[in-house]
């Protein structure tokens, strides 16, 4: 018989598809459901790098005032109420108070009002951490004038302190803050003789506008590099950086990458965000997400907000980063948790050490150090000043 007729009488078997079928539905639905976290989750990260300059809520109300003091309640009964705060009102009033008293109502002493009008009862208002009011002169008495940065975007305006000496300090604010912030690292370092530029960059309100969103850094570099620039084509010989919060990036993505990193003499990192990546997977574990999530949302993040992980990730990669630093930070600090900070520093003292000295300050929340012991925090300072000066 032949082997056609073979295949005559005995019937194929025909391969049954639907296990595969099954499997590959399987694999699409469980793929959609880790995008759609994915997505989800790439949104919560974006809460953390939007900037929004938008005044914040008004958290407290003024329940009576007194020749030297007010007492208030809070509508936020997790508040960090602790330090020295200037209390704005709904009104438009700045009043600078002491540490508080008591709970449920509170009571601070009132320092200077700076603007009018003055605290009365029944006012909303919140609290301001950056204490001085305004700009240079209005807070400090300090005379300043008004200049213009060229950045790669546009003219950035920025105040200017003169000081005798000729190491210029520049301040950068962090995300969704203002140059005001840095008024209190301003008191310190006017004092000290050192002419102060005090920078806006790309998303300010009155600097050029990018998409909205921080990048640690990445881009943000550049406008301190302009404000270098400026800085030493005006008289400047070195530099010294001041840096809170995300502007703490921005200075050192200005050593990664400026060709006038040379001229810095040295550091001031106050509660500084040294690597976004660890400090989303620290929230996604305290939020009890499963770590296998977040590689998808961090790429989808990448993609939808511009934010690259591993370029901002200053924890690694420190041989930029040997000039003399001082790193403070509280022990409250949710924003950028002090495990991080500390990776930071082990890792640049590993490689350069004793370049960084890292000052902890007991009950302090993010970029509150000053407010919460200002007497050791601008002794701190001061330390680094004179220290890069006799460089």
């Amino acid at each position: 018989m032949s082997d056609s007729s073979l295949v005559d009488i005995v019937p194929v078997r025909k391969r049954r598809r639907w296990p595969w079928i099954l499997l590959v539905s399987i694999g699409v639905v469980l793929g959609a459901i880790y995008l759609a976290i994915s997505w989800y989750l790439s949104g919560l990260i974006e809460n953390a790098i939007k900037i929004d300059q938008d005044d914040a809520p008004n958290i407290l109300t003024v329940e009576s005032v007194g020749p030297k003091d007010v007492t208030y309640t809070l509508d936020d009964p997790d508040y960090n109420d602790i330090g020295l705060l200037a209390i704005k009102t709904a009104a438009g009033g700045w009043t600078q108070t002491s540490d508080p008293e008591g709970t449920a109502p509170t009571s601070r002493t009132v320092g200077k009002d700076q603007a009018p009008p003055e605290l009365s009862s029944g006012q909303a208002g919140r609290f301001e951490a950056s204490y001085f009011y305004q700009d240079p002169k209005q807070g400090l008495d300090l005379e300043f004038q008004n200049v213009v940065v060229d950045t790669p975007l546009g003219e950035a305006p920025a105040w200017f302190v003169p000081g005798r000496k000729d190491t210029w300090a520049i301040y950068v604010h962090g995300r969704g803050s203002s140059r005001d912030e840095g008024l209190r690292i301003l008191s310190t370092a006017a004092a000290e003789g050192y002419p102060t530029l005090m920078i806006t960059y790309r998303n300010d309100d009155e600097a050029p506008a990018a998409n909205g969103y921080s990048h640690f850094g990445a881009d943000e570099w550049e406008d301190l590099d302009a404000a270098a620039q400026y800085a030493l084509d005006n008289g400047a010989k070195d530099l010294m950086l001041l840096g809170t919060s995300a502007g703490g990036a921005v200075a050192l993505a200005f050593l990664d990458n400026s060709p006038n990193a040379e001229k810095v003499a040295a550091m001031f990192l106050d509660s500084p965000f040294v690597n976004l990546g660890q400090a989303v997977d620290l929230e996604a574990e305290e939020m009890g997400l499963p770590s296998f999530l977040l590689p998808g949302a961090k790429l989808l993040a990448q993609w939808r907000f511009g934010v690259n992980f591993s370029a901002v990730n200053y924890t690694e990669g420190v041989e930029n980063y040997g000039i003399t630093t001082t790193v403070v930070q509280g022990t409250e600090d949710e924003t950028e948790p002090p495990e991080i900070t500390k990776t930071y520093v082990e890792a640049v003292n590993e490689a350069h050490p004793g370049a960084v000295r890292y000052e902890v300050f007991p009950q302090a929340p993010h970029v509150a150090s000053w407010n919460v012991d200002r007497p050791r925090y601008e002794k701190i300072l001061s330390e680094l000043l004179e220290e890069s000066q006799a460089r």
